[in-house]
């Protein structure tokens, strides 16, 4: 045993002060021995007639035997501190904290369970149809309890797996140093590139551009659980042409990463407001100018964000978060819904509060009981639903932009949730009609049972575009089917990736 031990022994008892220090643990028992033969001996009998030199023999052998105890067990510590270093560092390098692979038994039981798996239909789906997706993700029915196996998976992320098919080797993984794509409150995206050999030509190599997502301090352990969390939700939602797409992911490196499709024309909100200028209410033709933006653009946004927002209630997934800085938009006008449930892990309202006059407020796309009592669910993402409407029919205009005072911005939650209470709503935007701005405010009733569902906003936005332009309805019918395929295709590239590597 290394280092040096230090044993004090005091004689207090019997008239003695005596403190003898022991060093060197390898000639422990031969200093003992010597510093005991140094103690002077009294002959003298104490009133129960025993000898104190009898007596000290005693004591000294007590704590002889004590100190081997000690010594002993202060080895074992340290023997067992080591192999269960050893034994966490062999865990890591095997993965086995984060892979998970799927048994032929829990497949039994997910398919014996009451979760009915969605099923792939054709794009887009019109009224009274199934909008469902086959997704991935496999819920551990053995270690989820019962009350949860029904419940929105960003209610039981601890119960949801991560498979080793998704995983990434981040040498193949190149990441742009160059100005992020965007930042959060734990992560921050950035451009990459991900490498994969062809498996017909190993020599010819491909490359798919990607978003990655990181934690913003890699040393962080909570924001690296965070990122984590995140990943099992992404493979839990699955695919679908208006939810973004996961590519795969990282977890056996310093830093857990999510990798994503890359939508190139950034967040939706960003994009309304730099096209504000090119607005036209002119009817739309396939011949139309690519830069422009219409009425029939503002009506698709909102049809390809309800159904993205009805598929996620069959996942079952609440999004909590639901704003157009959230929604990703492509260059052919498709859109993305991304950051699933990023509320949800903030307990407390101080999160609500701005730090900035121009820092948008999450408080502002939340319903009541969601500012009260911090309640989230399908029925409040409705009601974030109709403040996107708002977003999209203003060209990007911030919600309750003027109903702010600067001296009650400590209590700004407080005074929102009066200023809803007392039924007072935002203002019919520019560029949505009567029927329109009624949709909103049915999303926006107090009482959450009554408000309108997303199945309702599809049908209603579904039959005012092929009433604008049933061109452009035919037009985002393909455009929806071919974005399917290009999923399909993300998935593809992974696995060929995997094939190779094999």
């Amino acid at each position: 045993m290394k280092g040096t031990l230090i044993f004090v022994v005091f004689y207090s008892s019997y008239g003695f002060a005596h403190c003898n220090t022991i060093l060197r643990s390898s000639s422990l028992s031969r200093n003992f021995e010597d510093s005991l033969r140094r103690i002077p001996r009294s002959t003298d009998k104490d009133e129960t007639g025993f000898e104190d030199s009898n007596v000290q023999e005693v004591i000294f052998i007590l704590l002889y035997c004590l100190f081997v105890a000690l010594a002993i067990l202060i080895c074992g510590l340290i023997i067992f501190y080591n192999s269960r270093k050893r034994e966490l560092r062999a865990n890591r390098s095997r993965g086995d904290e984060y892979l998970l692979e799927p048994t032929s038994a829990d497949h039994k039981r997910r398919n014996s369970s009451n979760i009915v798996p969605p099923e792939p239909t054709p794009y887009p789906i019109t009224s009274g149809e199934s909008d469902l997706r086959q997704t991935p993700s496999r819920l551990s029915n053995v270690e989820c309890p019962p009350e949860l196996e029904l419940a929105p998976i960003n209610e039981k992320i601890m119960y949801l797996h991560y498979y080793a098919e998704v995983e990434i080797n981040e040498e193949d993984l190149d990441i742009s140093k160059g100005r992020p794509l965007g930042s959060g409150e734990f992560g921050i995206i950035r451009k990459g590139f991900l490498r994969s050999k062809n498996s017909k030509n190993e020599e010819k190599e491909s490359r798919l551009e990607v978003a990655v997502k990181l934690p913003l301090n890699e040393y962080n352990q909570i924001q690296q659980e965070l990122i984590y969390d995140e990943l099992k939700v992404m493979c839990a939602v699955g695919k679908h042409p208006n939810i973004l797409a996961l590519v795969g992911g990282i977890t056996f490196g310093e830093r857990k990463m999510i990798v994503s499709e890359f939508v190139e024309n950034g967040d939706l909100l960003s994009f309304l407001r730099d096209n504000r200028i090119y607005f036209t209410n002119d009817q739309w033709t396939l011949e139309t100018e690519q830069d422009s933006l219409s009425l029939v653009d503002l009506l698709s946004f909102a049809f390809q964000i309800a159904k993205g927002m009805e598929y996620l209630i069959h996942v079952p997934c609440v999004h909590r978060d639901l704003a157009l800085r959230n929604v990703l938009i492509k260059k052919n006008r498709i859109i993305r819904i991304a950051d699933f449930g990023l509320a949800r892990r903030h307990k407390n309202k101080d999160y609500y509060k701005t730090q900035s006059v121009d820092t948008p407020l999450p408080i502002h796309w939340m319903a009541p009981e969601s500012i009260d009592k911090l309640l989230f669910t399908q029925k409040s993402d409705v009601w974030s639903y109709g403040v996107c409407l708002y977003e999209l029919f203003s060209l990007g205009k911030s919600p309750y932009e003027n109903v702010i005072k600067y001296d009650q911005r400590d209590f700004y939650w407080k005074y929102v949730l009066s200023y809803l209470n007392e039924g007072k709503r935002l203002a019919q935007p520019a560029h949505a009609d009567a029927e329109i701005y009624n949709v909103m405010k049915l999303c926006w009733d107090l009482d959450m049972n009554s408000r309108t569902t997303f199945l309702d906003c599809i049908e209603f936005f579904e039959k005012e575009l092929k009433t604008t332009s049933n061109e452009y309805f035919l037009d985002l019918t393909r455009k929806l089917r071919s974005e399917t395929n290009n999923q399909l295709r993300l998935s593809n590239w992974l696995s060929d990736e995997k094939h190779c590597d094999s």
